[in-house]
């Protein structure tokens, strides 16, 4: 996923570290409320449509906080997708494992 966030280093430079590290734990509970809410309507047979445009808008909430969370401790790309593929590998690992 390649989503590009500007103007980070302004926000953060606004509101400053501690408040953007605040809200990105708001967002992320947000995020998890959202995604609470699609499962219910699916699991309940209902229409889907609000909770799908709520958590279109959580998850880019959380992905901007995110962009700014990776701009503000210096977190590279690079690290953060060794990260991803080292954890993607396990979780292979796993899946294989159970079949």
């Amino acid at each position: 996923m390649n989503v590009v966030v500007p103007y980070q280093g302004r926000t953060i430079a606004f509101f400053g570290e501690d408040a953007q590290s605040l809200q990105f734990c708001e967002e992320a509970g947000e995020a998890i409320q959202a995604v609470s809410k699609m499962r219910r309507a699916i699991n309940g047979g209902k229409d889907t449509s609000e909770a799908y445009e709520n958590l279109v808008e959580e998850i880019a909430d959380l992905l901007v906080c995110m962009k700014q969370m990776q701009e503000m401790y210096k977190i590279p790309d690079h690290e953060i997708q060794r990260m991803v593929d080292e954890k993607c590998l396990r979780l292979e690992a796993k899946i294989n494992g159970h079949v």
